[in-house]
């Protein structure tokens, strides 16, 4: 035993090794805690420790875990929130008992009952009972982190380019634009603080101060919230959300937006020469497809039997996945006129194309690049034509428009679009002005039909009113000459 007195350290030895408290240490004695220390328990009670459980402590924590802030407590490169169990305080409130407690700047409150059912003794008891719960679902001492190293062990590590856990099942799309608005807006603001100190007030001033736009404000705070929530789930320290409670900035006036008719998009198509080009273009006219979804259109899509094409693969930035929403895998019916032209397109210019084959090919083995095409070929042929700022959102609104126009039901647009929700298929639909004409016009004639009837009313109760005075009058008559 001697031997091992002198090879292990005691707790007063590894505390000034670490240079934390002894309480750091003991919490960390349970198996069940995350940052577990190994050790030995002497027959005597007393406990020893290996000499290099200091060192590995250290090398584990790292540069990642050195957080110089404020409202951090840093010991020799070990983190630890600054937070201690809390006990409550008992208070009488509209004839109830209740607790409060601090929660940052706040004190929250929590009714235990009414006055007239429970005596002070009983009150106290569930307090003491609900204190405990609530202090043991905070964070344990020592495992809140940064968003800077939550962000780099879970979604993404900027120095090796890797993408993590979190941000793999996100589209290619978002994962950009996730990238770059924790990178632009969060990171460079919050990036040293735990993510435990964190307030919702501090969050809401700074998005004020980067953005009065409501839409580029919820994708800010939507972004954040995901971070939090996964922080929440992975349990780094968080046990509340702050970012869902960000407030917006109210929405403004829709803008005039910009749709070509179907004249102008059927003059484009004549100006086209290319086979792939042609046919990607008849595509986008005909199904309103998000050009992700057009990239991704194989020959196996394609089922000539039942005049359909199943969409179920998106390709954005290079990278296959499924489509946006979960009504993007859909299946959209083509006319049998469209069919043939699809067609006699394979037979003319891929006659040995295999089922896993593009649709619309392009350069080394992948899909025709659309803004390529945008801007190459579509836009100058526009500007000829006199036709402003097209690009290829467009499309869809004006296939959903001329669906809406010829008096397509909702349900059916949806379904085509591969919308969710009807409020944004209404987004996208546009009625042109005949239509806009035919609606006030029924208006117009039920109004003057209704104000005619009213009018009718009106006159025949006159009639009758008229009647009755004159009858009236004639009674009157009567009476004076048989006096």
């Amino acid at each position: 035993m001697p031997e091992v007195e002198g090879q292990y350290l005691t707790v007063q030895q590894l505390r000034a090794r670490l240079n934390v408290s002894e309480s750091y240490i003991y919490r960390r004695l349970k198996p069940s805690h995350p940052e577990y220390i190994p050790h030995k328990r002497l027959p005597s009670g007393d406990i020893r420790f290996d000499p290099s459980v200091a060192d590995n402590i250290l090398r584990q924590v790292g540069e990642e875990n050195k957080v110089a802030a404020l409202d951090s407590a840093v010991r020799g490169g070990i983190k630890m929130a600054r937070r201690r169990d809390r006990s409550g305080s008992l208070r009488i409130k509209n004839g109830s008992w209740c607790v409060q407690w601090t929660e940052g700047k706040h004190r929250p409150s929590h009714v235990l009952g009414r006055v007239s059912d429970l005596t002070k003794s009983e009150a106290r008891k569930r307090m003491r009972e609900f204190m405990r719960k609530k202090n043991q679902s905070r964070e344990v001492a020592g495992t809140s982190d940064t968003p800077t190293c939550f962000w780099k062990r879970f979604f993404y590590d900027a120095e090796k380019d890797e993408l993590r856990t979190e941000l793999k099942t996100k589209r290619a799309s978002t994962r950009r634009d996730m990238k770059s608005v924790m990178k632009n807006v969060w990171l460079g603001r919050f990036g040293g603080r735990l993510l435990s100190s964190m307030g919702t007030a501090e969050l809401q001033l700074h998005l004020d101060s980067m953005t009065q736009n409501h839409n580029t404000a919820a994708k800010y705070r939507a972004y954040l919230s995901t971070v939090f929530t996964s922080a929440i789930r992975l349990g780094a320290g968080l046990t509340l959300n702050p970012a869902r409670f960000i407030k917006l900035p109210p929405e403004q006036p829709e803008q005039d937006y910009f749709m070509p008719s179907p004249e102008q998009v059927v003059a484009i198509l004549e100006k086209l020469s290319k086979p792939v080009h042609k046919m990607g273009w008849r595509l986008v006219l005909w199904m309103g497809d998000r050009r992700g979804e057009l990239r991704g259109l194989r020959w196996s899509s394609i089922y000539w039997e039942h005049d359909a094409i199943l969409i179920r693969e998106s390709v954005w930035e290079g990278q296959s996945s499924l489509p946006k929403t979960k009504k993007g895998y859909r299946k959209i019916l083509l006319t049998a006129e469209q069919m043939e032209i699809l067609r006699r397109y394979k037979e003319e210019n891929f006659p040995d194309a295999q089922p896993q084959d593009w649709v619309l090919p392009g350069r080394r083995g992948r899909p025709m690049a659309m803004g390529w095409f945008m801007d190459k070929y579509v836009k100058p042929i526009a500007e000829k034509l006199g036709i402003p700022s097209i690009h290829w959102h467009a499309f869809r609104h004006l296939n959903n428009s001329i669906m809406l126009d010829e008096g397509v039901d909702v349900k059916t647009r949806m379904d085509r679009m591969g919308h969710v929700s009807d409020r944004v298929n209404m987004i996208y639909s546009h009625s042109a002005d005949a239509t806009q004409r035919k609606a006030a016009q029924a208006v117009w004639e039920k109004l003057k039909s209704a104000q005619a009837r009213v009018q009718t009313e009106e006159n025949t109760a006159s009639l009758k009113v008229a009647g009755k005075v004159a009858k009236g009058s004639r009674e009157e008559i009567g009476d004076e000459l048989s006096y």
